[in-house]
Formats: C-alpha cells, structure tokens, sequence
C-alpha cells in the first residue's frame, strides 16, 4: 500500500484522499487511524528525503537550522490536535 500511495503522492497530490480511502475500508478506531496514517506519511517522507539527499540535493544552512524548530514544533501540533481528537 505504501508503494501504492508513494506512486501517486508525487505526479498527482492526492496521497491523503487514497490513505483515507484505504484506511476508512478498515473501520479503524480514530488512534489506530492516526497512528497508522501517520506512520505512512513518515514512511514516504524519509525514502523522498533520502532520495534527494542521495541524489546530491544540499540544503542552504537556513534551511538546515530550520529543521531544528520546524521538527519539534511538528510534534508540538501533533500533541496539540491529539487533544481535539480525543
């Protein structure tokens, strides 16, 4: 399934509409859901940034310091939505 939404995540956008096609299919409580679809999109994000990065892509130091606030502040939302979700 991963490969499936990898494959069309790129060309067309539309990686959310097929996960929650697939994932809706299974009648997942709203956790399990979460944490699966999350664990997707972590999934595709690592193998396209390693793909970049060993395709020689060199990130400018802004960006690159960028992660460092950018990273966290994701999990802080994620903490934050947990709290609507539930």
């Amino acid at each position: 399934m991963a490969l499936f939404l990898g494959f069309f995540t790129g060309p067309f956008g539309v990686d959310g509409a097929i996960r929650l096609t697939f994932l809706t299919a299974f009648n997942f409580t709203k956790g399990v859901y979460l944490a699966i679809s999350e664990a997707i999109a972590f999934l595709i994000d690592s193998t396209r940034l390693t793909t970049y990065f060993s395709g020689g892509v060199n990130l400018s130091t802004q960006l690159l310091y960028g992660c460092f606030i950018f990273i966290p502040a994701c999990f802080a939302v994620t903490k934050i939505a947990n709290k609507f979700v539930d």
